[in-house]
């Protein structure tokens, strides 16, 4: 799952890096809400298999911190996305038109 965080991460933030526009920023923000969404789902699957397990506790502290990763990463990317936006709005026209 961290591979996929890092490659789904990485190249939403590039395709931010380059448009530097507010779709750029969209597009994080989409990716950051699947990837957390995606914690999620491994969390319910740790739980289902929970059920009656000896370490059942410790299946679901585990599925908990799934679901904290998660959303630490989709509020990470989310801010980096915001910052982007800033940048860019900040940017006078020329260098923006520019860097698209």
């Amino acid at each position: 799952m961290n591979k996929l965080v890092t490659i789904a991460g990485a190249a939403a933030l590039s395709l931010s890096a380059c448009s530097n526009d507010t779709p750029a920023e969209n597009e994080v923000e989409k990716q950051a809400e699947a990837i957390d969404e995606a914690y999620e789902a491994d969390a319910r699957v740790e739980e289902a298999f929970a059920k009656g397990a000896p370490n059942e506790e410790q299946i679901r502290d585990r599925a908990d911190a799934l679901r904290k990763e998660g959303e630490q990463i989709k509020d990470d990317l989310k801010e980096q996305a915001d910052e982007l936006g800033r940048d860019t709005r900040r940017m006078p026209d020329e260098a923006r038109q520019s860097a698209n």
